[in-house]
């Protein structure tokens, strides 16, 4: 919003004159982003948390963070797999779908970001994660880009395995750790 740093006459010091510009810790490493229903979802990474902004004014409406959380005092004492790091949202149905990519899960939220349930384990069976890494909506479906585990898997709203196609490779039908997925127009990229 409004920032403003005005020097003094004698030029050794700052008043910093601040109006809301500061009023909450700012984004920090987004990952990924959706919009629902005139609503900006907001995977804020490295700080743990969902935001959600009204796209009218930009005034921000919600944050919400997993209750399955470990706390490290450190990053450098806290590996990845323990940080619960959003790294993608989808909301379809009234449901917010967050990617944890690093825990190789996906938690699911309703619209005021009460925690629903989560689904996903680490593996490369049918459900099973290896770093699901982006997430996009189709047709009331839930695609997730399975990073490491070279393929995008296709789950119903409750969260129960459909589909899966890919494999590891450079080829027709196969990836090499797909990090990006998106839907437009009826359509998946």
């Amino acid at each position: 919003k409004k920032f403003e740093t005005l020097r003094n006459l004698d030029g050794d010091d700052f008043n910093i004159v601040f109006d809301h510009a500061l009023d909450h810790v700012p984004i920090n490493w987004s990952m990924g982003m959706t919009i629902y229903d005139e609503r900006l979802y907001v995977a804020d990474t490295d700080n743990h948390r969902i935001i959600v902004y009204d796209l009218e004014n930009n005034e921000k409406l919600l944050t919400f963070t997993s209750p399955i959380q470990k706390y490290c005092a450190t990053v450098e004492g806290c590996p990845l797999k323990d940080r619960n790091l959003p790294t993608s949202i989808a909301v379809i149905d009234e449901k917010i779908f967050v990617a944890y990519g690093w825990q190789d899960q996906i938690q699911v939220f309703n619209l005021n970001g009460n925690y629903l349930w989560k689904f996903g384990s680490s593996g490369t069976q049918a459900g099973q994660f290896n770093t699901p890494y982006r997430l996009a909506a189709l047709n009331n479906e839930l695609f997730v880009a399975d990073l490491e585990n070279h393929r995008i898997q296709v789950f119903g709203l409750d969260g129960n395995f459909l589909y899966k196609f890919g494999s590891s490779g450079i080829n027709a039908s196969q990836f090499n750790t797909p990090y990006r997925l998106t839907s437009l127009n009826n359509e998946l990229f």
